[in-house]
């Protein structure tokens, strides 16, 4: 199988048939796969490259989806695409494209020998000025770029060879084709003009070096390196004279990752662009801001004719001192009145002064700089600060930190940059993929911060990335040096922080406090908290101190903190303030807790359950240190959070948390509160299926029954009807919703009349007891339209479904089933319609409506997966089987059926039918029959090793068979 990717994209089969893939995704897969055969990817970071619209659950999805496509346009040759349930990859053995011969070709070349040539040859004879012609995104302008860069490396490759061969005819025709495609290529041009001059075609190469001089004038304002206007001959007419650059810093080193906001900054302050005439380039310690100063002056100072004036202010703390410091670097004497001559003494042409580091003089900033502004018209301030300066007319740049993720490690702005650093530290540093891994872990630990990794990278002469990457844990000791040459505030990274944090005006105590938060939160939390009535005042502070960031979520706006500034707040704050603190924020998620698990039993079921995903993390610290200074509180929150995990399908979370903190309380605990403990445990187990540790869980706890009020005993009956159901015993599960309905009616709990008479009617239906059954679904479902509670009658209408196939009205079945979808869906109630869709496809398949039957379970899947609800994944394996046994699949039938029994670990089935009529056990004897013992064994120890996340790829693979199956 060969691969196309330069040009329009192509596929050739090993029949050298060429394949049609369906769609443009599909075919960027493929592209994404084959840019590199044999290079692993990972679900989730191919996904992102092909999908990054959407959430990573849709594109998990649709990658799935993709895949299969994949292998049913390859036939013979799908087992090119290697997958499994971590990484992709294409099959170096299986196929070819001509992108990784590319890359084999320069890769060949960089080893040396005679062969060099041939090989760089070779790769540009691949390259094509349009690769991935017909697809577009956020990859393919990456990977366009990435083929880009490396074509121009094999040029400047290529001409060093030629040379080196003594070949000067053909390095001449190759460099001044070269030149075309890279104008401003140095290196190219020093190799061409070589070339020529060694001809004896001075005027050629002349020429050529007068295209490079304007092409670099006009692009950015500088001249070509003095060597290559030494290669020409010396009658050769010298170029003409540059305008003198200022007198400004020169950095060492060459920035990294910072192109797109370099040349937003050129655009702006170019002379003659819109007059922003004074732009701040604002962001926290450690950014790189003056950095980022430094090559914006060097760039413009060709542009503004050599009239730009850097001025440091490092050491200066009187404000008074701005203006001064700014007329001396202009060049101007800075005495009384010289302000109100500064534009007779400049003249008009425009001028460029550079401010850096402004900001520990704070709102005393303001005057000087709008003093300089108003005596020269054509004046404009570049200025850089940890705060706004603001003042009016003022354009901010935020600088944010690195990118720390990418589709490929080298490639990573901060990793590049922690490469670029460390090389200079460690001279022949090895970049194996196993150090580029510790490096990527390593620069997500320090949040792409310049100054944390470039003090990292120092530490790479005496420590490998992988022993840097576990010492981050104590970040302040590890990410600190000595060299004088630096100012103090960028030796360590503790000191960074601490500048901004000793020029904040107020709000330190503020600042410490919010740093408790170990995730992002909302204004209300945070007032909640702190105590603080003036928290929004506080908080915009921090914001344009950049110590916080504001952010718009789904849940709404949150403020961030950056994990090196968090824990240097949590280091400074006292210890009295913290223990008023923590109890404050225990007090605080302990009862916000409580409230959304109320709002988990109405319509608002939904927002509630993603505030709580938005909040978890703060929350597991409220319940953490509840456990060491209040216990009871903790398993306050724990009852109240294990709803949420109950509805992620998170169960043994849930178990594991009520479990900590009711050992944790001892004897300290309400009895009601111990009750609720008990009911949701054994809900966790039954969601497991594992109903004998549910009923367990009860009955240690039914004394408390005495001693609590009638809405706790109603939610205990019913867990333990709900397990004694799952165990099987569905008369005494009848029993136990009976007697909780009996406790509602006592006490006049209208509220839960409709969810009981729901139970008691599934338990009739799991006893075969239709008439009663439906008696009972339909008094639940008068119930819940007369209190509008969507959620029951969805359930109510799901059992009158199930009643209606029980009697073979699949019509009546199918249209119970939808209204219950449709109820749930104009409630937002999205926990429980994977059951329901999962139950519309086997319904579907039983009437042979096969496509209608992919549809719902693939749908059914999708919801399943965004929830992360693995365990209802086994009754996808069910209906999958069902499919599979209807149209004709008969081995496949068995490998999903056999997955699904032993998932249930031999659990009640009850009436869940696989083909309407049979249960699952008793279709796979049939499939036994049909099958023969050898081939029904294998299979079904097929199906019994598959793992649960198995089974959504494995159902977006099926597919409906051919017609003539069908009629078969």
């Amino acid at each position: 199988m060969r691969l196309r990717l330069f040009g329009r994209v192509g596929l050739l089969r090993g029949d050298g048939a060429t394949v049609e893939l369906e769609t443009r995704k599909v075919a960027l897969v493929l592209a994404v796969l084959g840019l590199r055969p044999g290079k692993p990817y990972g679900r989730q970071t191919l996904a992102d490259a092909v999908w990054p619209e959407s959430d990573p659950d849709a594109a998990r999805a649709s990658l799935r989806v993709a895949l299969s496509s994949l292998r049913k346009a390859l036939g013979t040759d799908s087992g090119a695409i290697v997958t499994d349930r971590i990484e992709c990859s294409l099959d170096p053995e299986s196929a070819t494209s001509d992108t990784g011969e590319f890359f084999a070709a320069i890769r060949g070349a960089r080893v040396g020998g005679g062969t060099s040539v041939e090989h760089l040859e070779r790769a540009l004879g691949l390259y094509s000025s349009k690769p991935l012609e017909g697809l577009d995104g956020p990859w393919v302008d990456w990977a366009r770029g990435l083929l880009r860069k490396r074509a121009d490396e094999a040029r400047e490759l290529l001409l060093e060879a030629l040379m080196q061969a003594g070949k000067t005819e053909k390095a001449a025709q190759a460099g001044l084709e070269a030149m075309e495609r890279q104008p401003g290529s140095e290196k190219i041009a020093r190799y061409a003009i070589s070339a020529l001059v060694g001809l004896g075609r001075a005027a050629e190469a002349t020429e050529a070096f007068e295209r490079l001089r304007d092409h670099l004038w006009k692009r950015h304002g500088v001249a070509p390196a003095a060597d290559i206007a030494r290669i020409l001959p010396s009658k050769t007419a010298a170029p003409p004279p540059m305008t003198e650059r200022a007198h400004l810093p020169v950095a060492l080193g060459r920035m990294v990752g910072r192109d797109s906001e370099l040349q937003r900054l050129l655009d702006v302050l170019s002379p003659g662009s819109a007059q922003d005439r004074l732009v701040t380039v604002f962001g926290a310690g450690g950014l790189g801001k003056t950095r980022m100063l430094i090559e914006v002056a060097q760039a413009l100072s060709p542009r503004y004719q050599g009239r730009v004036a850097w001025v440091d202010l490092t050491s200066i703390r009187d404000a008074n001192q701005i203006v001064p410091n700014a007329l001396s670097a202009m060049g101007l004497r800075p005495i009384a009145g010289q302000l109100s001559r500064i534009e007779a003494d400049l003249g008009s042409p425009p001028y460029l002064v550079v401010l850096d580091n402004l900001e520990q003089f704070g709102a005393e900033a303001q005057a000087p700089i709008e003093s300089l502004l108003a005596a020269h018209r054509s004046l404009r301030v570049l200025a850089s600060s940890r705060h706004k300066i603001e003042i009016e007319g003022e354009r901010v740049f935020p600088l944010e930190p690195l990118a720390t993720m990418g589709p490929e490690a080298r490639t990573i702005p901060a990793v590049e940059l922690f490469m670029d650093l460390a090389e200079r530290n460690r001279p022949g540093i090895q970049w194996s993929d196993e150090v580029l891994e510790s490096v990527t872990g390593l620069v997500q630990a320090l949040e792409g911060l310049p100054l944390a990794i470039r003090l990292a990278a120092n530490r790479a002469d005496v420590l490998s990335a992988s022993e840097i990457r576990q010492q981050v844990s104590d970040r302040f000791a590890l990410l600190r040096e000595q060299d004088n040459s630096q100012p103090e505030r960028h030796r360590s990274l503790w000191a960074s922080i601490e500048w901004t944090y000793k020029l904040l005006p107020s709000a330190k105590l503020f600042f410490a406090q919010v740093a408790q938060f170990p995730a992002p939160f909302t204004l209300d939390h945070c007032r909640a908290v702190t105590d603080e009535p003036a928290a929004l005042e506080m908080a915009q502070v921090l914001v344009r101190r950049s110590l916080l960031s504001l952010e718009d979520t789904p849940t709404g706006s949150r403020y961030r903190m950056l994990e090196s500034v968090r824990e240097f707040g949590d280091r400074v704050l006292e210890a009295e303030d913290r223990s008023r603190l923590v109890r404050r924020y225990v007090e605080h998620y302990a009862t916000w807790c409580d409230a959304r698990a109320d709002e988990l039993y109405t319509d608002g079921a939904d927002n509630a359950m993603r505030l709580l995903a938005a909040e978890e993390p703060n929350f597991r610290q409220a319940f953490e240190w509840a456990l060491e200074d209040v216990p009871r509180l903790g398993l306050s929150i724990a009852y109240s959070v294990a709803t949420y995990f109950d509805g992620c399908g998170r169960y043994w979370d849930a178990i594991a948390w009520l479990d900590r903190a009711e050992e944790k309380a001892g004897g300290d605990v309400d009895p009601e509160l111990l009750a609720g403990v008990a009911s949701d445990r054994a809900q966790c187990y039954v969601r497991l299926r594992r109903p004998k540790e549910a009923v367990s869980a009860l009955e240690r706890q039914i004394g408390l029954m005495d001693k609590v009020p009638p809405r706790t005993k109603f939610n205990f009956f019913t867990s333990l009807g709900s397990a004694s159901l799952m165990a099987g015993e569905s008369h005494q599960a009848l029993a136990h919703f009976r007697a909780a309905s009996e406790f509602a009616r006592e006490v006049n709990l209208v509220e839960v009349y409709a969810p009981a008479a729901s139970n008691e009617a599934l338990a009739h239906l799991m006893l075969g007891e239709l008439d009663a059954s439906e008696a009972k679904a339909n008094e639940a479902k008068e119930l819940a339209e007369r209190s509008a509670r969507r959620a029951s009658l969805g359930s109510s209408l799901y059992t009158l479904a199930h009643v209606a196939l029980c009697r073979g009205d699949v019509p009546r079945a199918m249209e119970r089933c939808k209204e219950s979808v449709r109820v749930l869906e104009e409630g937002g109630l999205n926990a429980a319609l994977s059951g329901r869709l999962t139950f519309l496809s086997e319904l579907h398949c039983a009437v042979g409506r096969f496509e209608e039957a992919i549809e719902y379970l693939t749908r059914s899947v999708d919801r399943l997966v965004r929830a992360g609800m693995d365990r209802d994944l086994a009754d996808c394996a069910r209906a999958a089987g069902s499919f599979c046994h209807a149209t004709g699949a008969q081995r496949q039938a068995v490998e999903f059926l056999s997955f699904y029994e032993r998932y249930l670990d031999g659990s009640f089935v009850g009436r869940s039918l696989a083909d309407t009529r049979k249960t699952v056990p008793e279709l796979l004897a049939e499939l036994r029959r049909a099958l023969g013992k050898a081939a029904f064994d294998g299979a079904a120890l097929a199906g019994r090793a598959w793992d649960l996340r198995d089974i959504p790829e494995k159902v977006a693979a099926l597919t409906l068979p051919e017609p003539k199956r069908l009629q078969a």
